[in-house]
Order: C-alpha cells, then structure tokens, then sequence
C-alpha cells in the first residue's frame, strides 16, 4: 500500500527539520569560530548570503527529485487533484526568487538580533529561528512544486553537460566555503602582516584547506541517482550528459593513495606560492589568497564530485530505461 502524500510529507519532515538543525548550526558555528567567538554588525552580510544559500541548496532540487516521485507514483497525489499553480505561485517559488527573498528576511533577523541582544544569544536566537524559516520555504516549495508535476513541460534541456553542472554547484560551495573561513584573516596564526614566507602561516594555510576538503567532501556524500532520474523524467537531462570520466588514472587508484598525492601536492603549491608572492611584493586580500591556496584541493574535489555524479548519472539511466521497459 503506498503512502498518502501527507503521510509521507510529515515522515520526511521529521527528518528534514533534525538535518536542517545540524547543517545550520554546524555552519553557524563555524563562522562563529572562526569570528573569534563572536557576532559584529559587519558579519551580517555574510551570515545573511551563508543561510541564503543554505536555502538555495535545499529548493534547487527539490522539484526534480518530485519530478521522480510523481513518475513513479510511489505515492498518492489524488490531494492535488483540481489543483493548479497559477503563473505568479511559479514566479513566487522559483528557487532564484525565494533565495533573495530569504537574503532580505534573513539580514532583518540578524541585524535585529544584533542591535537588541549580546553576541551569544543573537547567535542562539538565529540557529533557533533560520532553520525554522528554511524549512518552511522547503515545505511550501515542495506543494508548489508537487501542483506543478501534472502540467510540467520541459522546454529545453537545462544541463548539456555534466562539467557544467559540477561547475555551478562547485561554485556554490566555493562561495560559501569563502564566507565561513573569511573571519580567519583577523586571527593570528592567517595574519599576514610578517609576510608570506612565514611557517605558521603556511602550515596553518595547509591545514585549513585540508579541513575545508575533507568537509566537502563529506557532505556532497550522499547520492543524486533520484534527483538525476527526475532530471531525465522532466527532460533537463539528456543522454549525452557524460560519456567518460576525466582523469581516469587517478580514478583508478586507491582513495587512500589520491588523498596522499592530493595532500603532497597542496603542500608544495603553498610553500610554491607563498614564495612567489614573498618575491613579486604583490599585496592580496586574505580571501583571494586562501582560495589561491586552496587551488589544488578544490580542483580535486572537482573531480572527486564529477566522478561520484557520473556514476550516480549514470545509475540514473539505468533505471530510467529500466521504467520504460516496465511500462511497454
């Protein structure tokens, strides 16, 4: 007996709400952390973009992993029936207008929260009431989306290439990796007042870009092999999307033995370019130097993320021509 939709909903919700809690949180902390322990007037740009993009991350999708839901009718939508999303409804929750909608909420919250309360209980306030607000435009979303499914028509395809896809989401976390390790040029061991050819800042240059790795790595863990079947079901996606993996050399080798390589190589590019620029006297911001120095690891999670993609992709097509023979 498959579940109602409303059923099914409030099971996951359960879930998404523990998860949100942690993701938001955990980011939280970390740019608390990295701020010294504390909350200024001027983080707020940069904690307002971190938790809209936290929402961005969550609705972008949303409608292609329904997409699947719907074509495979593991569940019961008969609750939609004589439901339909007027044009403003799909205007309002597009994914792009509701993350810049969050931007404005979300910088509201915070610069109330720091004009009326201290440090720690602005924080507290915020890791309350952000994962709350994200999970309602989840929650809505996801209706607006789910109304949509019957009169969904692809117009064309949106990803032609898989580069292009780990590209886009690569920026995103590039970005949001930027924003969280920003508060870090006002800590000691990043100061960059002795110079570049200093040790400690090497080191703890080395040691951050290898946290931010294995960090990112962790979390683009889970698999998109649904999502990518909703992509192909709406048409987004079609069959040419990668036909081969890059750099299958090192694919084939153990993930112990591509970290080791990842790791010499890091280290040598920071000693490399901190010599450079101890050299050449040029004058950089600490954000464009940490992502100079990041280079290596970031351009193996790159791959890292296209490899584990390409297999999900293509377990996707798989069972996507496996529906249509069931269907014939």
């Amino acid at each position: 007996m498959i579940p109602d939709y409303l059923t099914f909903t409030r099971y996951q919700d359960k879930r998404v709400i523990i998860y949100l809690y942690f993701l938001t949180m955990f980011l939280l902390f970390l740019f608390w952390k990295n701020n010294g322990y504390n909350l200024l007037p001027s983080n707020v740009l940069s904690l307002s973009v971190i938790l809209a993009l936290i929402v961005f991350s969550f609705i972008y999708e949303l409608k292609n992993y329904w997409g699947y839901k719907c074509v495979m009718k593991h569940i019961d939508f008969s609750c939609f029936q004589g439901k339909a999303i007027s044009s403003y409804e799909a205007f309002l929750w597009h994914p792009a207008v509701v993350t810049f909608s969050y931007f404005a909420i979300f910088y509201l919250l915070i610069t109330s929260c720091l004009s009326f309360m201290s440090s720690g209980h602005a924080l507290l306030c915020i890791a309350i009431i952000s994962p709350l607000a994200i999970y309602l435009a989840f929650k809505y979303a996801r209706y607006s989306y789910v109304k949509r499914m019957k009169d969904f028509t692809a117009q064309k395809v949106v990803w032609r290439n898989l580069h292009h896809y780990v590209g886009f989401n690569l920026f995103i976390t590039f970005l949001m990796n930027s924003l969280i390790v920003s508060p870090l040029a006002n800590e000691d061991d990043f100061s960059l007042a002795d110079g570049f050819f200093s040790a400690r800042l090497m080191i703890a240059m080395f040691i951050l870009c290898v946290i931010v790795l294995f960090l990112d790595m962790i979390f683009i863990r889970p698999s998109k092999r649904y999502i990518f079947l909703g992509r192909l079901f709406l048409r987004e996606f079609d069959f040419h999307l990668s036909k081969s993996i890059p750099w299958p050399w090192l694919y084939n080798k153990a993930m112990w033995l591509r970290l080791f390589l990842v790791l010499i190589t890091q280290f040598i590019w920071i000693v490399l370019l901190n010599v450079i620029l101890t050299f050449s006297g040029l004058s950089i911001y600490f954000e464009f130097y940490f992502l100079s120095c990041s280079l290596p690891s970031f351009f193996y999670f790159y791959l890292h993320a296209y490899w584990h993609w390409h297999n999900d992709y293509i377990v996707a097509c798989d069972m996507y021509f496996r529906c249509d023979r069931i269907e014939r």
